[in-house]
């Protein structure tokens, strides 16, 4: 999809679009120094420690300057820079989408065992 497509499949199918400064209809951005999961738990009210430990984590692997904040942040912009690059290699969207799921849930899993 391209970003002029955004709002109209977003609206077409009942989804919430994010990340998309472009658009000030878009809500779910990043915010100052916070990166967008961060603003998923703000706008949800979602408490649950452990996705905020790996909002910290998303925030430095997402934004710049804010490297950082969590050691494990390096290791997960490496990953995705990764996913990205093998996304485009095999030309496969569900591919990457699948692999970002098991990288963002297996953080999840670490961040839940980091109280």
């Amino acid at each position: 999809m391209t970003e002029e497509q955004l709002l109209d499949i977003a609206e077409k199918e009942r989804a919430i679009p994010f990340d998309a400064t472009r658009f000030p209809e878009v809500k779910l951005n990043h915010r100052g120094e916070r990166c967008t999961f961060e603003a998923i738990l703000e706008d949800y009210k979602l408490t649950e420690p452990a996705l905020h430990r790996l909002g910290r984590i998303v925030r430095g692997a997402d934004v710049k300057g804010q490297e950082e904040i969590a050691p494990e942040s390096l290791g997960l912009r490496a990953i995705a820079q990764g996913s990205r690059y093998l996304g485009s290699v095999t030309r496969s969207a569900w591919s990457g989408s699948s692999r970002s799921t098991t990288r963002y849930t297996n953080s999840f899993a670490t961040s839940r065992t980091e109280r």
